[in-house]
């Protein structure tokens, strides 16, 4: 199962996942899959029929930076 899911911006994200029937179904839902998450950027962009190029907007330390230490996993 691929679970594939687009946002305008990280506020409509926050905003889509904070209505109670989301965090009640949906969030228990995703919550059974991998702990390890992926996150795809599109910097190029050619399947709209219009090339797109676009700036990466990833942290300078996305490559070093490991999450389960934030979390005290590890």
């Amino acid at each position: 199962l691929t679970v594939i899911h687009r946002w305008e911006s990280v506020g409509s994200y926050r905003k889509a996942l904070s209505r109670y029937e989301i965090k009640a179904e949906v969030i228990p839902f995703l919550s059974q899959f991998m702990r390890d998450s992926v996150t795809v950027e599109i910097i190029s962009d050619t399947q709209s029929g219009a090339a797109r190029m676009g700036a990466s907007s990833l942290a300078s330390d996305s490559v070093t930076f490991d999450r389960g230490s934030v979390h005290g996993e590890r």
